[in-house]
């Protein structure tokens, strides 16, 4: 299936990198950023959706896709960016 992985910096970025078993072009891929969620759908399909383990900020996450649409690339910037996440959904 499409899974992900994810990563933080020190400068309060989240990434988040889908795997995309078949490429997708933008009109395929719906995001939807929320104060302290994210949902994601492929191809009509969740692959994420769920509550993030801490607070975003909304305008300023934004998401591209990459290797010709077989990865999907999601950035997040925290709201508190000293804040470090012990993983990317509360558990």
């Amino acid at each position: 299936g499409d899974g992900y992985t994810w990563s933080q910096n020190n400068d309060g970025e989240v990434q988040v990198t889908f795997s995309l078993e078949k490429p997708a072009a933008k009109k395929d891929v719906k995001v939807n950023f929320k104060l302290s969620g994210l949902s994601v759908a492929v191809h009509g399909s969740w692959l994420l959706d769920g509550v993030l383990a801490g607070k975003v900020e909304m305008e300023d996450c934004t998401w591209t896709l990459l290797n010709a649409g077989a990865e999907l690339q999601v950035t997040l910037n925290k709201k508190n960016e000293k804040e470090r996440w012990s993983s990317l959904l509360k558990t």
